[in-house]
């Protein structure tokens, strides 16, 4: 039969080699890990300079592309053709507006003299006697004569 004593002595002899052998497998682990996170590191930093390296390259050469275009946009003709073409397009709308006006201003005169009258029933009222009298009693310019009018509302 076994002591004891002799027990723990070989428990104690196991367990020393099993914590070598856990220390060393940690020891390895942990340079493993230190060893790939450094190259991973150093993968990292690469990538960055090579994109770096490119966006440089890109925006210099955008930024090349760019100025030839606003050089050609900023020209004195190129300018005046701009302004030109706005002005063009406001004028073209205040044309139409000014023909839709008149339109309107010409369809209003050539409406018959009764209805403008309202409800009257074609009866002359005072002021109607008085307008057309006046104007029965209006001379005819002369021939070649400029006429001016002044009309009060």
């Amino acid at each position: 039969m076994e002591s004891v004593v002799s027990k723990i002595q070989e428990t104690g002899q196991h367990a020393a080699k099993k914590t070598d052998a856990l220390f060393g497998r940690t020891r390895d682990a942990g340079a493993a890990f230190v060893d790939e996170v450094a190259g991973a590191g150093r993968d990292l930093v690469a990538f960055v300079r090579s994109e770096g390296k490119g966006w440089k390259r890109f925006l210099s050469t955008r930024t090349t592309q760019l100025q030839s275009e606003v050089r050609d946009l900023l020209t004195v003709p190129a300018i005046e053709r701009e302004v030109l073409t706005r002005v063009d397009g406001t004028l073209r709308a205040i044309d139409a507006k000014i023909r839709a006006r008149l339109v309107e201003l010409d369809k209003h005169e050539q409406k018959p003299a009764a209805r403008r009258r309202g409800a009257t029933n074609g009866k002359r009222t005072p002021v109607g006697r008085k307008a057309k009298s006046a104007a029965g009693t209006a001379k005819a310019p002369a021939a070649g004569a400029t006429v001016t009018a002044s009309v009060r509302h």
